[in-house]
Parts: C-alpha cells; structure tokens; sequence
C-alpha cells in the first residue's frame, strides 16, 4: 500500500512515463520506505543508498533505491527526530537513471552504468 500522499502523484508519474511498470514501481516504493526507516530487507534485485547527516533535532535521512535492470528509482527524503518518528516528510522523487557514474576502488577509476 502506497502511501495516501504519494499515491495520486506516484500512479500519475507512472501512467505518463512508464505504463505497465506499476508493479515494479509500488516494490521500488515499499523497498525505498524500508531503506528510509533502517529496517531489514531482502531484497538483491536493487540498489539501494542511504544517507544520513544530523540536524538540531534529529537526522536528515534520504534513500534512493535504483532498479538494477530498468533505471527506474524512487527516493524518499525527510527527517527523522530523536525519538525515531518521522518530523518531515518523507518527500518523494520518481524517475529513471540513464546514466550513473561511480568510484570503482578495483579498478581505481570510474566506472559508468548505462540504462536503455
């Protein structure tokens, strides 16, 4: 279940962008809301990032989690107060990587992933 503020934003994103992804989309949102609260997932078809640095208050918290296949990614941004619970937000962005470039440590340069 998507959450009743991102619902209506979320669904129009996906008629107009990507249709017939929804499901995909709706798992990318579940895992990226996991990611943003610090609980335990399982999903490996993903990437997912998290950061945190602190504010008076609380943390800020965003997470982005990409689809290693499609590009599609969803990150929720917010801040969390000092009790755990959710202050602001999360906000949400949809979209889809068609280029990512990355630190490799391996091969000691940059490595870039491309999404078609």
């Amino acid at each position: 279940m998507i959450d009743s503020k991102h619902e209506i934003p979320l669904t129009t994103a996906i008629t107009a962008s990507c249709p017939g992804r929804g499901s995909v989309v709706q798992a990318l949102y579940h895992e990226c809301l996991n990611v943003f609260k610090n609980t335990e997932s399982r999903t490996t078809t993903v990437t997912k990032q998290r950061s945190v640095f602190a504010i008076q208050g609380g943390i800020h918290v965003t997470a982005i989690v990409t689809d290693n296949d499609l590009g599609l990614f969803v990150q929720l941004s917010g801040v969390v107060g000092d009790d755990g619970k959710i202050k602001e937000g999360p906000y949400l962005v949809f979209g889809k990587k068609y280029l990512e470039e990355s630190k490799n440590a391996q091969l000691s340069n940059t490595a870039v992933r491309l999404w078609r």
